[in-house]
């Protein structure tokens, strides 16, 4: 099952609470499944040619917590710069940082 929750303040901001859980049976040599998704979204727009979207999940199958961060520029039509910043952290034993990045990506709309 799956359920989801969101606030809109119009025009500027979206905000999103999300759930998500499956409960595999597998015959009598495996072993039972229960995954467990939770996540949040923050949408933010600056003006009609800034944005920052900030994603947080929690996963229980890879016992993962992601935080997802982006910030895009949209200096053209159909073009757009994103700074993102991703980090992962082990939710097992230790509350700690697995993997982090930081990521500059350019779009550009090329008419021939």
């Amino acid at each position: 099952y799956r359920g989801s929750v969101s606030y809109r303040i119009q025009p500027w901001a979206n905000f999103t609470l999300g759930l998500e859980q499956n409960n595999i049976w597998w015959p009598a040599t495996y072993e039972k499944v229960n995954l467990t998704l939770a996540s949040a979204r923050i949408e933010i727009n600056f003006s009609n040619n800034l944005f920052w979207t900030t994603f947080f999940q929690y996963n229980t199958q890879a016992d993962n917590f992601n935080i997802n961060s982006r910030l895009q520029w949209r200096y053209a039509p159909m073009s757009d710069l994103f700074f993102v910043y991703t980090d992962n952290y082990l939710i097992d034993g230790m509350f700690g940082p697995k993997t982090r990045s930081f990521v500059l990506k350019v779009n550009y709309w090329l008419t021939l």
